[in-house]
């Protein structure tokens, strides 16, 4: 019984601290107190609104190098020369070309031989040929001829035309003489003049020496051929004309045959002139020269054989025709290459002045003229060449440049820059630090302000990357509470102040 007193005693006095710091630990754990949180007092801030980022020194003028023929670099200039217009920069083994030359030459000299042995074989193809064409030619004419000849002589019916032919031809002389009689009479009693006869007496001697004509004509026709003299006459005829088709054919079958041999070795010479210029071609395309003054940078690639590693093109590597191994640049005309994040975007203008900042030059700052404001954006993600992949952050960047004054100084590309633009000029403003803002389940924006158990929504803007503007929620005087506190300089002050 005294033992089981001790145990109830014992839990009684242990229990009720255990209990209370499992209580305190709890609420740390889920809702932190205010104390070990860092304060904020919400104070007008005078501020301009800018905008930094970082950028890329690029040459304003690069005429790219492009290799125009196929082969291994066997010269070309180192990094960083300088370059005079119309220097050689860069050449290619042409060993390759000079060989098929060699060759081609060789096939053009035989091709050309076989070409003129064609054309004397069609010289004297046609030559034959056309004697056989010639004499089938003649018997033809002969054939022609002799028909023509003895199909003259009229058949019965013929000579029954001929006959109704004369005495139509007849007839008009009578009537004729009648008309020039009755007239001749009027011209006897003096009734008509001697010029009012005589055209009645033309037409007398015109009939008259028509039916001459005709009986003349006709006495040449009245002889004839039988029917077995006819037919042998068209057989003749017949057999000469396929003669003649027949060696006219053959004449055009073999002198084709020869052009079309002569047009293949042509076509075949076309082919070797065009091998041997386009050999010629690589040859004269193997020098690569300089086309402006400038210095002479080489480009770098992915070698993935040798596990993506980075390298330069150098003497010995085979390249293609259209490969841009190098640029020619100018380094006293320089340009700046950005990203501009999609809060500043809208903020921006084309021609907008800015100011760039090189850490290579301390001290100094260079003037510049925003340009080429891209207008579509690309995920930060796969702008930012430091992104590891993965998601998309959905948080959109956009390209820019910038025309850079300098100075009468020669840069190098690659040369990091920090632009700042002044967007707005200083006013009064409500700035707080970004790790104030609480992002609700509704999407807006809210802030914890000190002694308030619920966050209270205000309208934020976006102002650089640690402080936003609050135009409306907040007052000056009011105490806010932040996630995680400001970065310290070495001084114990903020840094990044707005």
């Amino acid at each position: 019984m005294k033992r089981r007193s001790l145990i109830i005693l014992f839990l009684l006095v242990t229990l009720p601290p255990l209990i209370l710091a499992g209580w305190f630990f709890w609420r740390s754990m889920i809702k932190p107190p205010e104390k070990q949180l860092q304060r904020y007092t919400v104070v007008p801030v005078s501020a301009e609104r800018l905008v930094l980022c970082r950028g890329v020194l690029q040459s304003a003028i690069e005429v790219p190098v492009t290799i125009r023929t196929r082969g291994r670099i066997t010269q070309m200039l180192s990094q960083g020369s300088a370059v005079k217009k119309g220097e050689l920069i860069l050449q290619v083994d042409d060993s390759s070309a000079r060989e098929e030359i060699e060759n081609q030459e060789t096939d053009l000299q035989n091709t050309e031989l076989n070409v003129e042995r064609l054309n004397a074989q069609y010289e004297l193809v046609d030559f034959q040929e056309s004697k056989n064409v010639s004499l089938r030619q003649a018997q033809h004419e002969h054939a022609l001829l002799e028909e023509a000849e003895e199909l003259a002589i009229p058949d019965e019916r013929a000579r029954r035309l001929m006959a109704i032919e004369e005495e139509l031809a007849e007839l008009d002389v009578a009537d004729a003489q009648d008309t020039y009689n009755r007239e001749k009479r009027l011209f006897d009693k003096e009734y008509i003049s001697f010029s009012a006869l005589e055209p009645y007496a033309r037409t007398l001697e015109n009939a008259k020496a028509a039916l001459e004509e005709v009986r003349i004509k006709n006495e040449l026709e009245r002889k004839g051929i039988t029917d077995e003299r006819r037919v042998e006459l068209r057989k003749g005829l017949e057999r000469a004309k396929a003669n003649l088709d027949r060696v006219s054919m053959k004449r055009q079958r073999r002198l084709a045959d020869i052009s079309g041999q002569i047009e293949a070795e042509k076509r075949r010479l076309e082919e070797i002139r065009h091998r041997i210029a386009r050999a010629q071609s690589e040859i004269d395309r193997a020098n690569v020269y300089a086309d402006n003054d400038g210095v002479f940078k080489i480009r770098t690639y992915r070698d993935w054989r040798s596990g993506g590693q980075t390298r330069e093109y150098s003497v010995g590597e085979e390249r293609h025709p259209g490969d841009v191994v190098a640029d020619v640049i100018d380094p006293s005309r320089m340009k700046v290459k950005l990203v501009v994040h999609e809060a500043d975007y809208h903020e921006l203008q084309d021609g907008m002045t800015v100011e760039i900042s090189l850490p290579a030059y301390p001290g100094h700052v260079f003037t510049g003229k925003l340009r080429q404001l891209g207008a579509i954006g690309r995920d930060r993600n796969r702008v930012d060449p430091t992104s590891e992949g993965g998601r998309d952050s959905e948080i959109a960047m956009f390209n820019a440049e910038i025309d850079m004054d300098s100075d009468g100084r020669n840069f190098h590309p690659g040369m990091s820059a920090i632009i700042k633009i002044r967007v707005h000029s200083p006013r009064e403003r409500l700035l707080i630090p970004r790790s104030a803002i609480v992002r609700l389940d509704d999407g807006r924006n809210a802030v914890r302000l000190v002694g308030e158990a619920e966050p209270k929504v205000v309208n934020s803007q976006y102002f650089n990357d640690l402080y936003v503007e609050i135009p409306a929620g907040l007052q000056a005087g009011d105490e806010i509470l932040l996630s995680y506190p400001l970065p310290v300089d070495d001084d114990g002050g903020a840094v990044a102040k707005p």
